[in-house]
């Protein structure tokens, strides 16, 4: 795997592929290389249930089809079927009924089911979504999420003595096309430089993104031959991510395993 620069997708499900008895093993696998892992951001594989052989079917996903692209794909030929066969409407946001008989599919079933999840996490702009006063409403609804207010300074501190600090930041453009990048800088305990980077990515997330600046600085400061470094990062996802090396099955945590 490692000569021919293949990594592991990882999985979810039990923790084998073959069990005969009490003996079990995971036998199988999916192997992918750095090109195929940025085509394929939200790949997963799973482990079904094994029930008339003593190997376990593996299921390949490629992509999610979650319900907020019911809202933010509402004109993709998909969404369209979807919203006249279960008569959503044609509103914005889609009028989400439980539809009963044997016609009802399993992708429209896992909508209904989490479509609560989905409609908690929109908080309108303007008015409450259903009419709009554009001199009396508020521009930002009134909820406790948007009743908190915070102001904060952000600063560079300093690293410790005989240390380095890697700041980096990932950037992504969706329009017209996706256009993605990264960049950071590397500066010592006074504040000089000490080396800094930039690299166009092509087309990737905003995570990747991140995570590919944190790789190329890393590599910079390997380069530089310095021996102690903090990272620093302002976006906590990646934070979290960078964290779970190791422990996580994210297909995006392989940039820095």
């Amino acid at each position: 795997m490692e000569a021919a620069s293949l990594m592991d997708l990882g999985f979810t499900g039990s923790g084998y592929t073959w069990k005969r008895s009490n003996v079990a093993a995971r036998l199988d696998s999916v192997l992918m290389n750095r090109y195929w892992c940025h085509s394929f951001t939200e790949a997963s594989m799973i482990h079904l249930p094994n029930l008339k052989s003593d190997h376990t079917p593996l299921w390949l996903r490629t992509f999610r089809m979650e319900g907020w692209k019911l809202i933010t794909q509402k004109d993709t030929l998909w969404s369209r079927v979807l919203r006249a066969k279960y008569k959503c409407g044609s509103d914005l946001i889609p009028q989400i009924r439980t539809h009963r008989g044997a016609n009802t599919s399993r992708l429209w079933k896992g909508f209904v089911n989490n479509w609560k999840h989905v409609l908690d996490g929109i908080e309108w702009r303007l008015g409450d979504g259903k009419k709009a006063r554009i001199v009396k409403d508020a521009f930002v609804s009134k909820s406790k999420k948007s009743n908190v207010r915070m102001n904060r300074s952000i600063v560079w501190d300093k690293p410790p003595a005989r240390w380095v600090k890697l700041n980096v930041d990932g950037s992504v453009i969706s329009k017209p096309d996706t256009i993605s990048s990264c960049g950071g800088i590397i500066r010592n305990e006074e504040g000089h430089f000490v080396g800094g980077f930039t690299r166009n990515l092509g087309d990737c997330s905003i995570t990747q993104a991140e995570l590919w600046g944190i790789y190329s600085g890393l590599e910079l400061w390997w380069n530089l031959g310095v021996k102690k470094v903090k990272v620093e990062t302002y976006s906590s996802a990646t934070n979290e991510l960078a964290m779970t090396i190791g422990n996580s099955t994210h297909s995006v945590i392989l940039l820095l395993a």
